[in-house]
């Protein structure tokens, strides 16, 4: 398994006293200059070579077997056991014997405390001691990465092979437990064990172009693979197990194509950014790296315990074949540079998009188009004016973060794709700007303001920011050499605390006046601004029908137009001027299924300060209404249903109403019904209630009109208590002031039930109800602050109290009256009584019946089509006289505050009102839904002004002059006069002091920022040479001085209020064309395609043959450049001397080649016999182990895959060729064969 970096953190510790040794650099630069002769000469004189591998062998497994037999019989009881005493005194011998072992012995590792219990601990018998001690575990010794265990936590001990084969004999190994091996090293004169080896990271340095051979290659920022070595392998070593290292990962050899494509180099680097590199090097990557040392042929046989390697970083390179002009021509990725010169950029490079991150790429394409802002990023004159103590910037890191972004872009490359991906420039934004933080669509001109503002800060001049004050000038008659004046002081003073490349290119100078209507005085101030927003001139109105439910009339339909700043009271205000109409009786809310959604006379509905076209969305429905009221009257919301013909839930229908009821009206149910069949009126064409009131000439009724209640006037005197004088004063004078509205021909419950909705019965909602609030306004009296009230609803109107049942008991026979009657005239037997209602009305002064009764009752409506269920008005003579027994001395309200009224129709009556369904050709239609249009003369004269506009197009022109007309703020922006000591609706009027020299221009389309309420389309015509600005500029102009322009990039935006998608027209500096940035993708174009109602943000360059910027800036930037330029020199010489330095000209066969070619024959290598457990010629051995390696070095050459039984990423795995260590733990199969021990070659000292 591969090591990353945080676990080779853990694996820097000390073992056994011995530190894991980190990189000498003097001492490897030299080590490996020396000639191979004297390394050669060294080595020989410190070891003898008959005993000695050579140099070139690679570490083998050499493989002890333990007889499967030998074990089964040491686990028998009945087997004889070495007796203890026996073991040890063997042990004891070894010990004194291992003692005068050489350097490069074979060890192996066994724990610590089970050896000490061994040698120290008192046992009856070996038996006892196999029992006590049980199998040795190595388990915990060593890990899969090749690196021992802290000596602290798990305690070990290197014993002799003797030792540990003895061991191994009489107590065998714990499952999965498999022999570990290290060998002995001298350190400062003394031999020891090697637990610390030299740990190797393996990155890979692979050629970027695109004619090169295609490899297939790891992520760069996948894990970084690694190995272990003792201090016994040789430098040939390295090269073979880390180009072994790379094949496990990248399985290169299947990808080459013969054995001459399988060229490797590998080079030890150290920076003190290492921690940093990726797995997967560029030559860019490559290039920046401080120190390189190449692994040349003479250093091969190196020892790696002289070079002073520990922890290093290794580079494998494998050479690559170029296709260029049909040639083929292979070159190494280190000399990438040399074979692929660096050329400049051509400007035509895209940016991805990361996730709706067009609004970043299309800004930063204008941006990197400026000429003097690309070169001093990438001439780095950033550099040298980074402000990183700046408490308002960024600590430099959004400046240095865009000179990436510039360097990315525009340095010299050998190889450049179509595009670049800006993700850490979007990081770095989105850290400071939480807005750009994720991936959702932003707008393009707040990016800009920000990326503009952030690198302002980050390379601010000032560092320490004086105290300012900004200065004013107060003068109704100022003269034009003051106001000069105070321009330069004003911009004297900016630059006193902002200094930087930004304000010398982007930042110009506005000129505000305000004028206080009332005093007249003047105020005059100048601001600096670095993007000139110009408002397009299109009519900004907000255009509405609204419903109208006046007192009188049916409903109405109204549009009107005010412009989208205007408030709802402004509304108001226009509507009672419209109509002559008083502006405290009108009030509107929304309708949403036939009841109250939003109430805007609620200050919830935030319909005090939001702009109208934010308060009230196209398609909502509004309804104003005109309630006449005093100051006391109660306002009464009604609410319209309809019982479905088997149901018990009722559906609303219709627009809910009002009704005003002063203090007496709330106690009279005629009153209340009255009021209620005249609003009904306004809603149908069907005016029963009227009709019948003229057929009865406006009669007004007394007892003696309802004949059936038969009440005695002597009953009525007795049963009369204090205050109860209606039915008193019915007897004595015939009529009464209100029981006269009772009809005796309608009951009170006809067509519709009367019932009741308190605020109890509201619906509680997450949201904050518009509805449930007292009415509050500036033009109300603290009384009529609760006169409105709508409750929240959802139609829940079922099982509500009807209003009868609150009316005393004669009054509601009265009321049930007309009911009673048409049951009575259903009754064969009871003639009388159908004659009752007819001769109870009023007789002429000739004594004859008023015909229109007749009339009238010969025109109502059938019983049968009345609400029958008998369950409130058929009450005898006796249950009237029982209710006057219960009466109560003083009348009672009936509505309250915070009680609605529910009109419940029946489906007969509704369809005969609203649905045209004709009853004996009675009935009509409901005016609802087809509303009479009031025409507003002033909106159709504005629509055709507007309608014969349609096809002029806007231009700049037009922006820029009304730009600075003169505006008077609004009851929201008012301005504090200090001489009135006022907030004052002050004339405001922005005027164009002094323009930058990169002259931004942003084209307001979106009418409301904070939510994109409107976007305006409209195609603006603008030049795209020759923008003479002096026309639109207040500062009176020297002599020659001249302003004019000339547009170099347009920020497009594509789509509507929900979103949409950026591009950018832009003139490449490089090649002085225009291109079509649209992300990634990059194609020419023409200018004149950027004139479209997309257009956004127009970037123009002042037209002058000095720098732009300033000569401060010009002087910086080819100082800069000079350097540059230099620099570029020095590094192209040092890449050609790095080039010759490692040509590796050793010979034309062996020049790049890292592994050596086998000079035996196969069939000789075969026959070699390795690991039996007799053998006693180490040196013989050891020959034949040199043989075996080559032949395993041959396989690979010959794209043979490497034979393994271990994971790939297992570091010093058995069958690695280049391994010293055996680490058959981590083979394929978990339980190591327990007849076997396994041990490795040394590798020669």
């Amino acid at each position: 398994m591969a090591v990353d970096r945080e676990q080779l953190n853990d694996t820097q510790q000390t073992f056994d006293g011995t530190a894991v040794g980190e990189l000498d650099h003097g001492q490897i630069e030299d080590l490996l200059k020396e000639s191979a002769s004297l390394l050669n000469k060294k080595s020989d004189e410190e070891f003898p070579p008959t005993e000695n591998i050579s140099n070139h062998d690679i570490v083998e497994i050499e493989e002890v077997s333990i007889e499967d037999e030998q074990a089964n019989e040491i686990d028998d009881d009945s087997v004889e056991l070495t007796p203890i005493e026996i073991q040890k005194s063997t042990i004891a011998d070894l010990l004194e014997k291992q003692e005068l072992l050489p350097e490069g012995s074979i060890l192996k590792v066994i724990p610590h405390t089970w050896f000490q219990r061994f040698l120290h601990d008192e046992f009856k018998d070996a038996r006892d001691a196999k029992v006590q001690l049980g199998p040795i575990d190595t388990s915990n010794i060593i890990d899969e990465k090749g690196i021992f265990a802290d000596q602290e936590k798990y305690p070990f001990v290197a014993v002799s092979s003797e030792i540990f084969e003895k061991l191994a004999s009489w107590y065998s190994l714990v499952p999965n437990s498999s022999p570990v091996t290290t060998y002995l090293i001298e350190n400062q004169g003394r031999l020891e064990p090697e637990f610390s080896k030299p740990f190797f990271y393996v990155h890979h340095l692979v050629a970027d172009n695109s004619n090169s051979t295609g490899y297939h290659y790891s992520s760069s920022y996948t894990t970084i693979p690694s190995f272990t070595l003792s201090l016994l392998n040789t430098c040939q070593d390295i090269i073979q197990k880390a180009v072994e290292t790379l094949d496990e990962k990248e399985n290169i050899s299947k990808y080459s194509l013969s054995s001459e494509d399988q060229k490797y180099r590998v080079w030890v680097i150290h920076d003190d950014n290492l921690v940093n590199l990726n797995y997967q090097l560029s030559p860019t990557n490559f290039l920046n790296v401080k120190n390189k040392y190449l692994i040349k042929h003479e250093h091969k046989d190196t020892v790696i315990k002289q070079t002073g390697l520990r922890i290093n970083h290794l580079v494998v390179e494998q050479k690559v074949t170029s296709h260029t002009n049909k040639k083929k021509e292979s070159y190494w990725p280190s000399n990438y540079f040399i074979q692929f010169p660096p050329t400049p950029s051509d400007g035509r490079i895209g940016l991805q998009n990361l996730g709706n991150t067009c609004y970043m790429n299309s800004a930063l394409q204008c941006l990197v188009h400026i000429p003097e802002l690309t070169q001093y990023f990438l001439f780095n004159c950033f550099q040298d004016e980074l402000n990183t103590d700046n408490p308002l910037g960024m600590s430099g890191k959004v400046a240095t973060s865009f000179a990436k972004l510039i360097h990315n872009l525009f340095d010299k490359k050998s190889s450049r794709g179509t595009s670049i991906i800006p993700r850490e420039f979007k990081q770095t934004i989105g850290h400071f700007n939480s807005m750009f933080a994720d991936y959702h669509q932003q707008d393009s001109q707040e990016f800009l303001a920000f990326l503009l503002d952030g690198l302002h800060e980050d390379l601010n001049r000032i560092i320490k920011k004086p105290i300012t004050e900004k200065p004013e000038l107060n003068e109704k008659n100022a003269d034009i050499d003051a106001i000069k004046e105070l321009a330069e002081q004003s911009w004297s003073q900016h630059k006193l605390r902002n200094d930087s490349v930004i304000i010398d290119l982007f930042v110009g100078l506005y000129k505000s006046t305000l004028i206080c209507p009332v005093c007249s005085k003047v105020s005059i101030t100048f601001d600096p601004f670095s993007d000139l927003t110009l408002p397009l001139p299109t009519e900004k109105v907000w255009n509405f029908k609204l419903l109208l439910f006046l007192e009188s009339g049916p409903i109405k339909s109204f549009e009107v137009e005010l412009p989208k700043t205007s408030t709802y009271n402004t509304l108001k205000s226009y509507v009672a001027s419209k109509l002559d109409l008083k502006v405290e009786h009108l009030f509107s809310a929304e309708i949403f299924n036939h009841q109250f959604y939003k109430n805007f006379e609620n200050p919830e509905s935030q319909s005090n300060y939001l702009p109208i076209q934010d308060l009230i969305a196209e398609g909502d429905v509004v309804a104003m209404y005109e309630i006449q009221h005093n100051e006391g009257d109660l306002i009464v919301p009604v609410f319209n249903t309809v019982l479905p013909p088997s149901s018990n839930i009722p559906d609303s229908f219709a627009i809910p109403f009002f009704i005003s009821l002063t203090a007496s009206e709330r106690k009279s149910f005629g009153t209340i019904r009255r009021k209620l069949e005249d609003k009904y009126e306004q809603l149908s064409t069907f005016q029963y209630f009227t009709k019948v009131r003229e057929n009865q000439s406006g009669k007004t009724f007394a007892s003696k009109d309802f004949p059936l209640l038969n009440i005695k006037k002597a009953e009525i005197i007795e049963t009369k208590g204090a205050g109860d004088t209606d039915v008193g004063v019915i007897a004595e004078e015939g009529y009464d002031s209100d029981v006269s509205l009772a009809n005796p021909d309608v009951s009170g419950d006809y067509a519709f039930k009367i019932k009741l909705f308190d605020s109890s019965k509201e619906v509680r909602t997450r949201r904050k109800p518009y509805q449930f609030s007292r009415y509050s306004s500036s033009n109300s009296s603290k009384d009529e602050a609760s006169t409105l009230w709508t409750p929240t609803t959802s139609n829940n109107f079922t099982n509500l109290p009807e209003l009868l049942d609150s009316v005393s008991g004669a009054k509601r026979a009265y009321y049930t009256y007309g009911k009673k009657l048409d049951i009575d005239n259903s009754n064969e037997n009871s003639d009388a009584s159908v004659e009752t209602p007819v001769t109870g009305s009023e007789e002429n002064k000739d004594g004859n019946v008023d015909e229109t009764m007749t009339e009238n009752q010969d025109n109502k409506l059938p019983s049968d089509a009345l609400d029958n269920d008998g369950t409130n008005g058929n009450h005898t003579i006796s249950e009237a006289t029982s209710y006057n027994n219960h009466d109560e001395p003083e009348q009672k309200e009936l509505v309250k505050e915070k009680i609605a009224l529910v009109c419940e129709w029946t489906p007969e009556f509704f369809d005969i009102f609203f649905s045209g369904l004709e009853d004996e050709g009675e009935g009509g239609n409901n005016t609802w839904t087809t509303p009479e249009v009031l025409v507003n003369e002033e909106v159709e004269r504005s629509k055709a002004q507007r309608a014969a506009k349609k096809d002029d197009v806007l231009n700049l022109d037009q922006c820029l002059r009304l730009f600075s007309k003169p505006e008077v703020l609004g009851e929201h922006d008012l301005w504090y006069c200090s001489d009135c000591k006022e907030h004052r609706e002050a004339s405001k009027q922005i005027e164009i002091w002094e323009t930058p020299d990169i002259l931004s221009i942003h084209l307001k389309r979106f009418e409301n920022q904070r939510s994109f309420s409107d976007k305006i389309d409209a195609v603006v015509d603008f030049p795209i040479e020759t923008l003479d600005m002096l026309p639109y500029i207040s500062k009176p102009a020297a002599n020659g001085e001249e302003y004019i322009y000339d547009l170099f990039a347009v920020d497009n935006h594509y789509g509507g209020i929900g979103g949409g998608h950026y591009t950018s027209y832009v003139k490449n500096f490089v090649d002085n064309k225009w291109y079509y940035y649209d992300d990634s993708r990059v194609s020419a174009t023409s200018p004149e395609k950027s004139i479209t109602g997309a257009a956004y943000l127009l970037f123009y360059r002042r037209r002058t043959s000095n720098f732009l910027g300033g000569e401060r800036l010009s002087e910086l930037i080819e100082k800069s450049r000079e350097e540059h330029d230099e620099r570029e020199k020095q590094e192209l010489k040092l890449q050609q001397q790095f080039y010759e330095e490692n040509r590796d000209d050793s010979s034309e066969g062996e020049e790049d080649e890292v592994i050596e070619e086998l000079d035996s024959s196969e069939d000789n290598v075969s026959s070699v016999h390795v690991g039996t457990d007799d053998e006693d010629d180490l040196s013989s051995s050891r020959r034949k182990q040199r043989l075996l390696g080559r032949v395993k070095k041959h396989q690979l050459i010959d794209n043979s895959a490497l034979q393994s039984d271990v994971d790939s990423s297992a570091i010093g795995s058995p069958n690695s060729i280049a391994s010293d260590d055996n680490l058959s733990t981590y083979s394929a199969s978990n339980n190591a064969p327990s007849g076997q021990t396994y041990t490795v070659n040394s590798p020669r000292p």
